[in-house]
């Protein structure tokens, strides 16, 4: 058996939706993509508070 062949027979058996081991997978997918997706998000919205006032933190006072 190839093992191109043998990997979508075990694609096919983890995405089968009446699959309780595929259910799993699909859901712990799905939580890892939001927490990719809330950890961007933050990210941009930190970018467009920083571009709000560009100047803040722009310049180090190096003579002490």
């Amino acid at each position: 058996m190839e093992i191109s062949s043998l990997n979508s027979t075990a694609l096919s058996a983890v995405n089968n939706a009446s699959n309780p081991i595929g259910q799993a997978l699909g859901v712990v997918m799905l939580d890892k993509q939001l927490e990719m997706s809330e950890t961007m998000s933050n990210g941009l919205v930190k970018a467009m508070e920083r571009s709000v006032n560009p100047s803040v933190g722009g310049n180090i006072d190096t003579y002490a």
